[in-house]
């Protein structure tokens, strides 16, 4: 997505209801971390504090530098993506404009919402909230989910298999 077709949230029409928000930052995940931490230490085993240490290192790591940030949020008829590098600057998509989205995960521990558009252009939003994300878009835009598209079109073909046995039968 290219800083040209993003506006400032101001001149954005929002009449819409917003169903959810993604962000960038994974806060259940630190949560849950924390707690996994907490856990470990009661267990007063040295191992087992040693491994809530490492735990609890990087939890705090994240929620102390990695910066949160809205990413997608996801209305009844439409979506906002932020900018990445600007917050303040957005820009809505129409569901109409919505061929299929589909959420990735990248080996190197970025996930992204994939939405491809009507004029071939196709947006990447990274996020680590990629459950939340596919939550929010399978509940908005069900039938453009590109596994079900995958599905549909699967559905119809027939295998091609040729039975290993058939000269045995006589």
């Amino acid at each position: 997505m290219t800083d040209k077709n993003l506006k400032p949230l101001e001149l954005l029409e929002n009449d819409g209801i917003l169903i959810g928000e993604v962000n960038f930052k994974p806060n259940r995940a630190i949560i849950i971390a924390f707690i996994a931490a907490l856990a470990l230490i009661l267990t007063r085993h040295p191992l087992a504090i040693v491994l809530a240490a490492f735990i609890l290192g990087i939890a705090l790591y994240v929620h102390y530098n990695v910066k949160d940030r809205k990413t997608v949020g996801v209305y009844d008829n439409y979506l906002i993506v932020y900018g990445s590098e600007n917050p303040e600057l957005a820009r809505r998509i129409d569901f109409e404009d919505i061929v299929e989205w589909e959420c990735k995960t990248n080996q190197n521990g970025a996930d992204a919402v994939m939405l491809k558009l009507n004029d071939e252009e196709v947006i990447y939003k990274d996020t680590f909230q990629l459950p939340l994300a596919a939550k929010l878009l399978r509940k908005a835009l069900p039938a453009k989910d590109s596994r079900k598209i995958k599905e549909e079109k699967n559905k119809n073909k027939k295998l091609k298999f040729d039975n290993p046995f058939k000269r045995f039968k006589k």
